[in-house]
């Protein structure tokens, strides 16, 4: 197996081991602040539950790659997205914020991330389409 491709399968594993492990913690944390999504008729879940999913997925890819990657050009560029992306989120969490505001926001982060070279490149002769891609993978 190549070297690359090992790295990505560590941190694939380590990023789920620690999703695992923090998202019960973040929860608690988050019930403690009362920081938690009501129960609504247009929602399936009947009794209050925590947000903040953000913070755990987030601590669960950011710690891999740091210790694999280490601060590398390429680990700081996705990270600030991805720090970015999470500061909306919680931000939303805490206060709500509109999706078409999330949206201009998200698709900014994009650009910023593609015009430091992060982009996905699986159509090279199209370039849109690689940012559409790009902006699906930031947007999740």
């Amino acid at each position: 197996m190549p070297a690359r491709l090992g790295n990505y399968l560590i941190i694939f594993l380590a990023s789920f081991l620690l999703a695992y492990l923090v998202t019960p913690l973040v929860a608690f944390i988050a019930t403690k602040l009362k920081i938690l999504d009501k129960p609504a008729k247009n929602k399936l879940h009947k009794k209050p539950t925590p947000r903040l999913g953000g913070v755990a997925i987030f601590t669960a890819y950011a710690i891999p790659i740091l210790l694999i990657n280490g601060f590398n050009y390429s680990a700081r560029t996705i990270l600030l997205g991805g720090l970015l992306i999470l500061t909306i989120g919680v931000f939303d969490d805490i206060r709500r914020v509109s999706a078409v505001y999330k949206l201009i926001f998200i698709f900014l982060v994009t650009l910023l991330l593609a015009s430091q070279g992060i982009i996905l490149r699986l159509f090279h002769e199209f370039i849109i389409i690689s940012f559409a891609l790009t902006l699906l993978w930031v947007g999740g």
